[in-house]
C-alpha cells in the first residue's frame, strides 16, 4: 500500500504538468483549447471580445481530485490575477458537445482519452497549441511520443500528463481463424 502522502505528492506531480500549460502562457492571454467560432484563432473568440478573468476548466474531477487539481492551480491564479471556474461532470463528452453545439464551448477542458481529442481536432473545435505556446520548450520539456499522442494532422492539441491502460484485451489469434 502506498502511504496516503506519497499518492497526494504522485497526484500534485501530474496535476503539476497542467500547470505547466498555464504558466507557459502570458498573463494577458485567454487560455483556450476549444474554439467554436473561428478555428484560425488562438483562443476563443468570446474570450477576446471578453473582459473576464475567468478561465473556465471543464473535466471529470471531483472530491480530493479536484481539491487537488484546485491547490496546483492556486499558485497560477495568484500570479496571473485570473481565476479557475472548473465545472465539474461525469459526462464530459456529452457536456462538451452540448457546449460546442451552443457555441458556449470553456476555455480549457481536460479530454479523458486522445480519440475524443482526434475527434474534435478533425471537426475544427480545437485550438492548435503550437501556435501559442513556446514549441522549442515544450520539446524540451516532454518526449516525442507524449507529443505525438496530442497531435492531429501535424499540428499540437493537447499535452497529456498520464496515460493509464484500461483496456486491454487477451485473445488468442488461432481461436479467430
Amino acid at each position: 500500500m502506498v502511504p496516503k502522502f506519497r499518492m497526494k505528492s504522485k497526484l500534485a506531480v501530474r496535476l503539476a504538468a497542467l500547470l505547466l500549460l498555464f504558466s507557459l502562457l502570458p498573463p494577458p492571454t485567454y487560455i483556450g483549447l476549444v474554439d467554436f467560432d473561428e478555428p484560425t484563432v488562438a483562443f476563443g473568440p468570446h474570450l477576446a471580445r471578453s473582459s473576464s478573468k475567468v478561465v473556465n476548466v471543464l473535466g471529470l474531477w471531483s472530491g480530493s481530485e479536484l481539491k487537488d487539481f484546485q491547490d496546483v492551480v492556486a499558485p497560477w491564479e495568484e500570479e496571473t490575477g485570473y481565476t479557475m471556474a472548473f465545472v465539474p461532470t461525469r459526462d464530459l463528452n456529452a457536456v462538451l458537445t452540448t457546449r460546442l453545439e451552443a457555441g458556449d464551448p470553456p476555455e480549457v477542458s481536460i479530454l479523458p482519452n486522445p480519440g475524443f481529442m482526434y475527434e474534435l481536432a478533425g471537426r475544427g473545435k480545437l485550438v492548435a497549441l503550437d501556435t501559442i505556446l513556446d514549441m522549442n520548450r515544450i520539446k524540451r520539456d516532454y518526449a516525442r511520443t507524449w507529443l505525438d499522442l496530442g497531435t492531429y494532422h501535424g499540428k499540437l492539441y493537447a499535452i497529456f500528463y498520464k496515460a493509464t491502460n484500461k483496456g486491454t484485451i487477451w485473445y488468442s489469434p488461432r481461436n479467430f481463424r
